[in-house]
């Protein structure tokens, strides 16, 4: 089955569901998936803005709110406990962090590209016509016994 990870900020005692945010939890899913983006997100630390940021990041309550304090992926395999949220009283923010993310590059208009969604919700926003194939009579083949 394997061991699944979340991050999680002991300081501010929240965590995060990679399944909340469209993707896989094992540890290469983390790696090759885009969900891990989210960690720019909420490390980000400048009081300045420039080309190339987040447009009024004030506005915002996930982005930087986990710059400076001590965070993990923490694998449900390790013995610290700090997994089972339910157990340790942390706060999952993972749907608060995915709906900001996403409101902030749908404003940049890099939503389709970067964005982060369920299966679910890929599902849906599939635009492409679904196309009915039909096969002309001349073209089907049958098998004889």
């Amino acid at each position: 089955m394997g061991q699944y990870f979340k991050l999680i900020n002991e300081d501010k005692k929240e965590v995060i569901n990679a399944w909340d945010l469209g993707g896989g939890a094992k540890f290469y899913e983390w790696l090759f998936n885009r969900e891990i983006r989210v960690l720019a997100w909420l490390l980000r630390r400048s009081n300045e803005g420039g080309g190339g940021d987040i447009n009024n990041p004030e506005k915002y309550q996930t982005l930087g709110r986990w710059a400076g304090d001590r965070i993990s992926l923490i694998g449900d395999y390790d013995k610290s406990g700090l997994y089972d949220e339910e157990k340790t009283g942390y706060a999952d923010i993972s749907k608060l962090l995915k709906k900001e993310y996403n409101q902030a590059l749908k404003e940049d208009g890099t939503l389709d590209e970067y964005g982060l969604f369920t299966f679910d919700e890929e599902r849906k926003r599939d635009k492409k016509p679904k196309r009915k194939i039909e096969l002309r009579p001349d073209m089907v083949l049958s098998l004889k016994k």
